[in-house]
């Protein structure tokens, strides 16, 4: 994935801005290297994708978390 959105981490193969430029050579890049980091790509993507799993345990603490401030005394 060639993108340009910081919220996306270190997945795909990332540009800065709207750079057309640096857009091109992130394409570049991609159909020069990427068979050859297939496994750290994939690796990077099932982190990244984890950290969003709404069953991911520290999402479900966190969600509880804010839940339960809800119903905790205000002083």
């Amino acid at each position: 994935m060639i993108h340009n959105s910081h919220l996306i981490g270190e997945c795909g193969y990332r540009y800065r801005n709207f750079d057309c430029e640096e857009g091109g050579r992130a394409l570049q890049a991609a159909f020069a290297g990427h068979d050859a980091n297939l496994d750290v790509y994939r690796r990077t993507a099932r982190d990244f994708l984890r950290g969003l799993d709404p069953e991911n345990e520290v999402n479900v603490r966190v969600y509880s978390d804010a839940i339960a401030a809800l119903y905790e005394e205000q002083p």
